[in-house]
């Protein structure tokens, strides 16, 4: 049985470990403005999925994204 609850708290913990860490351990002046807006944690709780947002040009995007 899933618990719905559990997901959420989880998905809401792992998203502000996520900030938190970008924040203080990646120390890439190139990353720019990367806000994590969504987690989706898998009903086993075994996997999750960040989803982020870039604010700047299409050239910045792609490079944080790894795809220059």
């Amino acid at each position: 049985m899933v618990d719905h609850a559990r997901a959420r708290r989880l998905a809401e913990r792992i998203k502000v470990l996520a900030a938190e860490a970008l924040a203080k351990v990646v120390k890439d002046p190139d990353l720019g403005f990367v806000t994590f807006t969504d987690v989706r944690v898998t009903p086993d709780l075994a996997h999750a999925r960040l989803f982020f947002t870039v604010f700047g040009s299409e050239f910045e995007v792609r490079k944080i994204q790894g795809n220059s």
